[in-house]
């Protein structure tokens, strides 16, 4: 897998361009990139009834050109658009929208909705070979707002949406950063005052570093019955 910078890069013609030579000359399987739920992808939209019904054009027009390109999407739920966004604006300079949703009945929807018509566009067996994963680096406070407590909701939320439209679907989380040598993660929000043993040590190689919100991840997935088909970090 390759990262690449956001969805609405993907629309360009160089972009595609390098895309294609880094697949022909690596042989990259998968690419991965954030914002597919961003403003300037336009996805989000609702009908009279408050009922959501997305807009795929743009997201339509990227995902035809990665397959024609022979890679696959490692498709990253996020960010919150703006309309069902608690705080806007939190990350990057295109304004990124790193909060949990207003209305988790509406994110639930928005991801049903979405990969719902992936099946219908590219077909299950095409969507089966994909990967799924809830969002990116929650532990950091720009990417996400919310709190250690709320990112299994959400996480809740978008896995039931995905495993609905077909079980065989692989998704993911916590999508956290990083392992850590201090306690900066442990609580429900970054501290980054914990971090000042770790920035002052003689050698980094000899801490002993542990995954980001993982376990508690992982627990809250096993009381709840969350299915979780692989790990990311």
């Amino acid at each position: 897998m390759v990262g690449a910078g956001r969805a609405n890069e993907g629309l360009r013609a160089d972009w595609q361009s390098q895309l294609r030579e880094v697949v022909e000359v690596q042989g990259f399987r998968y690419v991965r990139f954030h914002g597919l739920f961003h403003d300037d992808m336009f996805v989000y939209r609702e009908n009279a009834d408050g009922a959501v019904e997305p807009s795929f054009q743009y997201v339509d027009l990227l995902f035809d050109a990665l397959l024609d390109a022979a890679i696959r999407p490692f498709v990253e739920l996020g960010f919150m658009p703006r309309e069902i966004a608690t705080q806007t604006a939190t990350a990057f300079w295109w304004g990124a929208h790193g909060s949990p949703p207003t209305d988790f009945d509406k994110w639930e929807q928005l991801a049903a909705r979405t990969v719902e018509h992936w099946r219908d566009r590219y077909g299950i067996d095409e969507i089966r070979t994909w990967y799924y994963e809830v969002w990116n680096e929650p532990d950091l406070r720009p990417f996400f707002s919310g709190t250690k407590t709320q990112y299994p909701d959400m996480y809740a939320r978008a896995v039931r949406a995905v495993k609905a439209v077909d079980p065989h679907l692989r998704v993911a989380g916590p999508a956290t950063s990083n392992f850590v040598p201090d306690t900066r993660f442990d609580g429900e929000t970054e501290d980054t005052s914990a971090q000042a043993d770790t920035l002052s040590a003689d050698d980094l190689d000899t801490l002993d570093r542990q995954p980001v919100w993982l376990q508690e991840f992982l627990d809250v997935a096993h009381r709840d019955l969350l299915p979780v088909d692989f790990v990311s970090s």
